[in-house]
């Protein structure tokens, strides 16, 4: 008899210190262990194991994906570690290829000093790029927005260009998209 296992859970049936070696079976206790022992090698997979089955495998590659492959599934992206400092002209701050994606939502906030904008903007990708703001909060009343927003196209690719009103500001922001 040999492990069931990995497609189902082996029964094994523990021998009691006075049963007897035929009773069950010594030979086949060491085959059903052997089997299974060998089964959960070749699930778990040995380091660096290039068996796209085994699991040493997969987490392998999401641990390299997680940075592109994973993210870009997600349709993750941001800058929320490592904030945009001193922005004093039009800059782009994140770019999408409208082949890909149909929409995409960020959380931005807008630094001036000690000043912060945050809000929620969202752009639908189409003939038209369609494009909303809401969710505005303020460090204060009087602080309106410090900075333009808008989305540039560059044949399929579409830009979030930040450029500040006056003086110099800093941004921080993270995207969800959606993909067509």
């Amino acid at each position: 008899m040999s492990s069931n296992f990995p497609d189902s859970i082996d029964s094994i049936t523990n021998p009691n210190s006075t049963d007897p070696l035929s009773n069950p079976s010594h030979s086949q206790q060491h085959i059903i262990a052997n089997n299974a022992i060998e089964a959960l090698e070749t699930k778990v997979g040995i380091d660096g194991s290039t068996d796209p089955n085994s699991l040493d495998y997969r987490i392998a590659q999401l641990e390299t994906e997680s940075g592109s492959a994973v993210a870009e599934n997600l349709g993750l992206g941001g800058n929320n570690n490592l904030e945009i400092y001193g922005i004093e002209n039009a800059t782009t701050i994140d770019s999408l290829d409208s082949n890909v994606w149909r929409s995409a939502t960020y959380e931005l906030q807008i630094t001036k000093g000690s000043d912060v904008y945050s809000s929620t903007v969202k752009v639908l990708f189409g003939a038209e790029t369609s494009i909303t703001e809401s969710n505005i909060v303020t460090t204060n009343d009087s602080f309106n927005n410090p900075a333009h927003l808008d989305f540039a196209v560059n044949g399929s690719i579409i830009s979030l260009v930040v450029t500040p009103i006056s003086g110099s500001v800093s941004v921080r922001f993270i995207r969800t998209a959606i993909k067509k």
